[in-house]
């Protein structure tokens, strides 16, 4: 039998080698040609020796444990006697589970490999795209509130309901497209407007809402924005294009 030629590579533990023997050989893992393998294993540890490597332990260690594995296999069998358990099932199971570790390993440090070349840009700074500035976002519970106490101011104030008058005078619808150009219109004159303001000469609950609405929506296209100064709720015109899509 030819002797198997190693170049001395350097291994993490017995059971590396031993993996590296099987693998060279090409014999089944579950089925290890123990004689074979035990043989080649010390020849390995013969050719450390010769080259004053430092062997350790764990590879001697082994060495003992394949030596007593092919004693048992070499002891005569006899029918009569109850059918030993394999003598190599141990060292079997070891391999098996190391092998899967170490394909697992070998996956990630392929994955790595892969990531070692690849390059993230770093994000650019998008500030200067801003459509509003970070002072400019009104939080909705105050705007709420500014609109349940016009609500509240106005109730007591408002003439009375037309649904008394249902018959006898038609409803007059308040439409939220108009209250858009209405609001756009006092913006171009004067710039910025205060939130009551725009319900100073207001003559029913459903033109309040229309105008609140109108509010919404044009915060919604981009072409108003709300400061919150003190208590009070400034609008302020947005120079630009933006799409509106307002609704009766």
């Amino acid at each position: 039998m030819n002797n198997l030629l190693f170049k001395l590579e350097i291994f993490e533990g017995p059971l590396d080698l031993l993996l590296h023997l099987i693998s060279k050989n090409k014999v089944n893992i579950y089925d290890i040609p123990i004689a074979l393998i035990t043989t080649q294993y010390m020849e390995y540890l013969e050719q450390m020796q010769q080259a004053d490597l430092e062997i350790q332990s764990e590879f001697l260690l082994m060495a003992a444990k394949l030596l007593y594995i092919k004693s048992r296999l070499l002891l005569p069998q006899y029918d009569e006697e109850e059918k030993e358990e394999d003598p190599r099932q141990e060292l079997i199971l070891s391999l098996a589970e190391y092998k899967k570790y170490k394909d697992v390993s070998m996956f990630f440090d392929d994955r790595k490999a892969i990531c070692d070349y690849i390059y993230f840009k770093n994000p650019n700074d998008l500030d200067e795209f801003k459509t509003k500035k970070e002072a400019d976002v009104m939080p909705i519970d105050k705007l709420t509130a500014a609109f349940a106490m016009v609500m509240e101011r106005f109730e007591k104030t408002l003439p009375p309901s037309k649904m008394l008058f249902s018959g006898i005078v038609g409803r007059e619808p308040v439409s939220v497209k108009s209250k858009v150009k209405d609001i756009k219109s006092r913006l171009s004159i004067k710039g910025q407007v205060e939130f009551n303001d725009l319900f100073a000469e207001v003559e029913s609950r459903s033109e309040i809402v229309a105008i609140f609405l109108a509010v919404l929506e044009m915060v919604r296209n981009d072409s108003l924005s709300l400061t919150y100064i003190g208590n009070q709720i400034l609008l302020n015109e947005i120079q630009g294009e933006s799409n509106e899509h307002s609704a009766d």
